[in-house]
This record gives structure tokens, sequence and C-alpha cells, in this order.
């Protein structure tokens, strides 16, 4: 008699306007999706669970958002915090 079990995790939460969502069973990525919220479009939506992609993208964009950042202090712009879009 084989016995197998399984440990799922199902997570999702909702950011601003995106819809993630991730199945972990084992401790591997069995479903994932990023989606923007009120768009159909597939092309718009990362569904991959393959981990050395996943970690390529991780990868890619930390070096896109530290290029952005570094951009944005030589030029001295600020991003609108949650807080001063509130006051204005």
């Amino acid at each position: 008699m084989n016995i197998h079990r399984e440990t799922k995790v199902s997570l999702e939460w909702n950011y601003s306007d995106s819809s993630f969502q991730a199945e972990i069973i084992n401790g591997n990525i069995s479903n994932l999706s990023f989606c923007q919220v009120g768009v159909t479009d597939e092309c718009n939506c990362l569904k991959n669970t393959d981990i050395k992609y996943l970690k390529q993208v991780h990868e890619a964009l930390g070096q896109l958002f530290k290029k952005i950042d570094e951009e944005r202090k030589e030029l001295g712009h600020e991003y609108a915090t949650d807080e001063k879009a509130v006051e204005e």
C-alpha cells in the first residue's frame, strides 16, 4: 500500500489594481497568475510555474526597478505615496 501525502497552500491577494494567485503543492508552484483587475486579455497575465523562469523574472524585475530608482534619484523625481495622494 502506497500512501501519498499532499500539502497544498493556496494564496490569493489583491493589490491596487492587480490580482495575484498562487497554489503550492508539496513545495512546488502548481498554479501562479499575476493579472490586472478588470482586464480579460490573457496577454496581460503572467501564468507560469517554472521556478527557474520565475527566478529570472524576479531578478530581471529587481534590476529594472533598481535602474528606475537610480534614474529617478538622478533626475530628482519623487513618486507620489498613498498619503500624498490622499492629502491632495
